[in-house]
């Protein structure tokens, strides 16, 4: 699992592939958070398309994403990007 991000495009671009369960995902986004280059108004795709376990139903990692961001966006006073899920499943 990892993360790009594109400050001229204001993206984030997540990618599982593999096996994904929730420690892995909680992992990446402490990670992706203390990145210098991480901004939470910026729009996020989390493409699991190449993932063959997945530990997690959909909601619960948009919901965990959004509220791992959300604290951040608070503190900053601003409107957290939109998140898209791509999966092959």
């Amino acid at each position: 699992m990892h993360y790009t991000i594109d400050s001229a495009q204001r993206t984030i671009t997540v990618t599982g592939s593999s096996d994904l369960n929730r420690g892995m995902l909680e992992s990446m986004f402490d990670t992706l958070m203390n990145d210098a280059e991480f901004d939470p108004t910026f729009d996020t795709v989390a493409d699991f398309s190449a993932v063959v376990y997945l530990d997690l139903n959909l909601i619960d990692i948009q919901l965990l994403a959004e509220n791992t961001m959300r604290g951040k966006v608070r503190l900053l006073g601003m409107r957290l990007g939109r998140f898209a899920i791509i999966t092959g499943m």
